[in-house]
Protein backbone atom coordinates (compact mmCIF):
# COMPACT_ATOMS: atom_id res chain seq x y z
CA UNK A 1 0.00 0.00 0.00
CA UNK A 2 1.34 3.11 -1.08
CA UNK A 3 1.78 5.93 2.00
CA UNK A 4 -0.64 8.37 1.80
CA UNK A 5 1.77 11.42 2.40
CA UNK A 6 3.23 10.70 -1.07
CA UNK A 7 -0.44 11.13 -2.51
CA UNK A 8 0.98 13.80 -4.73
CA UNK A 9 4.17 12.94 -6.10
CA UNK A 10 2.57 9.60 -7.18
CA UNK A 11 -0.89 11.75 -8.48
CA UNK A 12 1.70 13.36 -10.80
CA UNK A 13 3.76 10.40 -12.06
CA UNK A 14 0.49 8.75 -12.49
CA UNK A 15 -1.04 11.73 -15.26
CA UNK A 16 2.51 12.13 -16.58
CA UNK A 17 2.41 7.73 -17.54
CA UNK A 18 -1.08 8.48 -19.12
CA UNK A 19 -0.67 7.64 -23.09
CA UNK A 20 -2.14 10.79 -24.02
CA UNK A 21 1.28 12.18 -22.18
CA UNK A 22 3.14 10.82 -24.96
CA UNK A 23 6.11 10.18 -23.02
CA UNK A 24 8.07 8.30 -25.41
CA UNK A 25 7.61 10.09 -27.85
CA UNK A 26 8.27 13.32 -25.96
CA UNK A 27 11.65 11.33 -24.63
CA UNK A 28 12.30 10.21 -28.66
CA UNK A 29 12.41 14.09 -29.82
CA UNK A 30 15.06 15.44 -26.79
CA UNK A 31 18.63 15.46 -27.95
CA UNK A 32 20.44 12.78 -25.48
CA UNK A 33 22.90 11.18 -25.32
CA UNK A 34 24.01 8.85 -22.95
CA UNK A 35 27.44 11.64 -21.91
CA UNK A 36 24.95 14.65 -21.55
CA UNK A 37 23.97 16.19 -17.95
CA UNK A 38 19.72 17.15 -17.87
CA UNK A 39 18.23 19.20 -15.22
CA UNK A 40 14.55 18.27 -15.14
CA UNK A 41 13.15 21.58 -13.50
CA UNK A 42 9.92 21.25 -11.58
CA UNK A 43 10.26 17.43 -11.60
CA UNK A 44 7.19 16.50 -9.52
CA UNK A 45 7.30 13.19 -8.81
CA UNK A 46 10.25 12.24 -10.77
CA UNK A 47 8.33 10.44 -13.61
CA UNK A 48 10.61 12.07 -16.80
CA UNK A 49 13.46 12.01 -14.42
CA UNK A 50 13.55 8.44 -14.07
CA UNK A 51 12.41 8.06 -17.93
CA UNK A 52 15.55 10.43 -18.88
CA UNK A 53 18.28 8.45 -16.76
CA UNK A 54 18.03 5.66 -19.19
CA UNK A 55 19.48 7.76 -22.08
CA UNK A 56 21.48 9.66 -20.41
CA UNK A 57 24.91 10.48 -18.09
CA UNK A 58 23.29 12.08 -14.84
CA UNK A 59 19.79 13.79 -14.23
CA UNK A 60 19.22 16.82 -11.34
CA UNK A 61 15.66 16.40 -10.46
CA UNK A 62 15.17 19.83 -9.48
CA UNK A 63 11.46 20.91 -7.33
CA UNK A 64 10.30 22.75 -4.94
CA UNK A 65 7.93 20.54 -3.00
CA UNK A 66 9.79 18.51 -0.15
CA UNK A 67 7.33 15.60 -0.37
CA UNK A 68 8.42 14.87 -4.10
CA UNK A 69 12.10 15.22 -3.24
CA UNK A 70 11.46 12.88 -0.52
CA UNK A 71 9.52 10.07 -2.88
CA UNK A 72 12.05 10.76 -5.36
CA UNK A 73 14.85 9.66 -2.91
CA UNK A 74 12.78 7.02 -1.85
CA UNK A 75 12.73 5.58 -5.74
CA UNK A 76 16.21 6.14 -6.22
CA UNK A 77 17.09 3.95 -2.71
CA UNK A 78 14.27 1.27 -3.88
CA UNK A 79 15.81 0.92 -7.04
CA UNK A 80 19.26 1.61 -6.85
CA UNK A 81 19.44 4.66 -9.45
CA UNK A 82 22.84 6.24 -9.41
CA UNK A 83 22.39 8.61 -11.81
CA UNK A 84 19.70 11.05 -10.29
CA UNK A 85 20.42 13.77 -8.10
CA UNK A 86 17.30 14.79 -6.63
CA UNK A 87 17.63 18.76 -6.04
CA UNK A 88 15.10 20.92 -3.61
CA UNK A 89 15.20 24.43 -3.88
CA UNK A 90 14.12 27.38 -2.10
CA UNK A 91 14.83 30.60 -4.39
CA UNK A 92 15.96 31.43 -7.43
CA UNK A 93 19.22 29.50 -7.32
CA UNK A 94 20.09 25.84 -8.46
CA UNK A 95 23.30 24.03 -6.61
CA UNK A 96 24.54 23.13 -10.13
CA UNK A 97 27.95 24.87 -11.32
CA UNK A 98 26.99 27.50 -13.86
CA UNK A 99 27.35 26.28 -17.88
CA UNK A 100 27.99 22.30 -16.58
CA UNK A 101 23.94 21.38 -18.24
CA UNK A 102 23.72 20.07 -21.78
CA UNK A 103 19.27 19.86 -21.70
CA UNK A 104 17.01 21.61 -19.37
CA UNK A 105 13.88 19.96 -19.71
CA UNK A 106 10.41 21.60 -18.02
CA UNK A 107 7.22 20.35 -18.24
CA UNK A 108 4.08 22.04 -17.04
CA UNK A 109 6.57 24.02 -15.31
CA UNK A 110 7.33 27.50 -16.95
CA UNK A 111 3.63 28.91 -16.62
CA UNK A 112 4.10 28.76 -12.30
CA UNK A 113 6.74 31.27 -13.47
CA UNK A 114 5.90 35.00 -12.96
CA UNK A 115 8.98 36.44 -14.75
CA UNK A 116 9.31 33.96 -17.33
CA UNK A 117 11.93 35.89 -19.28
CA UNK A 118 14.01 36.50 -16.64
CA UNK A 119 13.77 32.82 -15.51
CA UNK A 120 14.34 31.49 -18.56
CA UNK A 121 17.83 34.40 -18.53
CA UNK A 122 18.83 32.20 -15.19
CA UNK A 123 18.09 29.04 -16.76
CA UNK A 124 20.27 30.33 -19.94
CA UNK A 125 23.26 30.23 -17.58
CA UNK A 126 23.75 26.71 -16.55
CA UNK A 127 23.52 25.25 -20.26
CA UNK A 128 26.79 25.13 -21.75
CA UNK A 129 27.29 26.94 -25.07
CA UNK A 130 25.09 25.55 -27.91
CA UNK A 131 23.26 22.90 -25.43
CA UNK A 132 19.42 22.64 -25.31
CA UNK A 133 16.32 23.69 -23.27
CA UNK A 134 13.03 21.71 -24.03
CA UNK A 135 9.58 23.53 -22.81
CA UNK A 136 6.53 21.63 -22.47
CA UNK A 137 3.66 23.43 -21.14
CA UNK A 138 0.10 23.74 -21.54
CA UNK A 139 -0.73 26.05 -24.59
CA UNK A 140 -3.87 28.00 -23.82
CA UNK A 141 -6.37 25.18 -25.66
CA UNK A 142 -7.11 23.51 -23.09
CA UNK A 143 -10.82 23.75 -21.90
CA UNK A 144 -12.88 23.30 -18.84
CA UNK A 145 -15.95 21.46 -18.87
CA UNK A 146 -17.20 25.11 -19.42
CA UNK A 147 -15.64 24.86 -22.86
CA UNK A 148 -13.96 28.50 -21.50
CA UNK A 149 -10.20 28.65 -21.63
CA UNK A 150 -7.80 27.71 -18.56
CA UNK A 151 -6.03 31.03 -18.75
CA UNK A 152 -4.28 30.80 -15.52
CA UNK A 153 -2.58 27.25 -16.49
CA UNK A 154 -1.17 27.81 -19.63
CA UNK A 155 1.36 30.08 -22.71
CA UNK A 156 0.18 29.97 -25.39
CA UNK A 157 2.66 28.50 -28.13
CA UNK A 158 3.47 31.78 -29.72
CA UNK A 159 4.02 33.60 -26.08
CA UNK A 160 6.56 30.45 -25.16
CA UNK A 161 8.56 31.09 -28.54
CA UNK A 162 8.65 35.14 -28.04
CA UNK A 163 10.11 33.98 -24.24
CA UNK A 164 12.31 32.27 -25.58
CA UNK A 165 13.56 34.65 -28.07
CA UNK A 166 13.76 37.55 -25.75
CA UNK A 167 15.90 35.08 -23.08
CA UNK A 168 18.28 34.32 -25.95
CA UNK A 169 17.43 31.11 -27.03
CA UNK A 170 17.24 29.51 -31.24
CA UNK A 171 14.25 27.93 -31.92
CA UNK A 172 15.08 24.56 -32.92
CA UNK A 173 11.85 22.65 -32.87
CA UNK A 174 8.21 23.03 -32.37
CA UNK A 175 6.67 19.73 -31.88
CA UNK A 176 2.60 19.96 -32.35
CA UNK A 177 2.16 16.57 -31.72
CA UNK A 178 0.68 17.33 -28.18
CA UNK A 179 -2.79 18.21 -28.07
CA UNK A 180 -3.28 20.69 -25.07
CA UNK A 181 0.70 21.57 -24.81
CA UNK A 182 3.37 23.59 -26.58
CA UNK A 183 6.78 21.39 -26.98
CA UNK A 184 9.37 23.74 -28.33
CA UNK A 185 12.63 22.63 -28.47
CA UNK A 186 15.47 25.36 -28.53
CA UNK A 187 19.12 25.95 -28.73
CA UNK A 188 21.59 28.61 -26.29
CA UNK A 189 23.22 31.41 -28.17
Amino acid sequence: MPNPKFEVPLALNRNAAKSSVKANQIISNLPLSNSIQVADIGAGGGFFSFLLSKYVHHVFAVETDPLCIEFIQQRISQNGFSNITPLLITDDSLPIPSTSLDLIFLRNTLHLINDRILYLKFLNTYLKPGSFIAVIDHNGYNRLKTGKPLLQHQTTTDKLIQQLLEALFIIESNHTFLTNSSFIIAKKL
